[in-house]
């Protein structure tokens, strides 16, 4: 696969339907300060174990070439097959597994994090590795 040319993170902007990536890479206290994971109610924004489970979950599979160019770059591994993660945790995650996480390119995350699903097996294979209790299918 041959990566487009990075787009600014500015330009993310543009394509984020309601929302803005305010930023790239942020700390857990600025968690709140980025998108969210799910909606306001979902479990997912007081776990993210998922994200936090293994460095080649958050792989690429079926993104076109345009997907792909609006992951800010320094967020995709260096062999572009996925996202780029520190240990297991993919870069994008921030806050704190188990209590507040965001997604800091929520708009523009993978296909395989939007087919994660609340209470899926790999939730709750992600959950067991962070000692989190299963939650029922959604």
């Amino acid at each position: 696969m041959v990566r487009p040319p990075p787009r600014a993170v500015d330009d993310v902007r543009d394509v984020t339907t309601s929302r803005a990536l305010v930023s790239t890479v942020a700390t857990a206290e600025g968690a709140a300060d980025v998108e969210q994971i799910g909606p306001p109610a979902s479990p997912c924004v007081s776990c993210g174990a998922c994200c936090d489970y293994a460095s080649d979950w958050p792989r690429f599979s079926t993104e076109s070439d345009e997907e792909l160019a609006l992951i800010p770059e320094p967020l995709v591994a260096e062999n572009l097959s996925g996202m780029r993660c520190e240990e297991t945790r993919c870069m994008a995650l921030t806050g704190k597994v188990g209590e507040r996480v965001a997604c800091s390119i929520y708009a523009v995350r993978p296909v395989v994090c939007r087919a994660c699903e609340i209470g899926d097996d790999a939730c709750l294979m992600a959950r067991a590795h962070h000692g989190l209790p299963p939650l029922p299918p959604a």
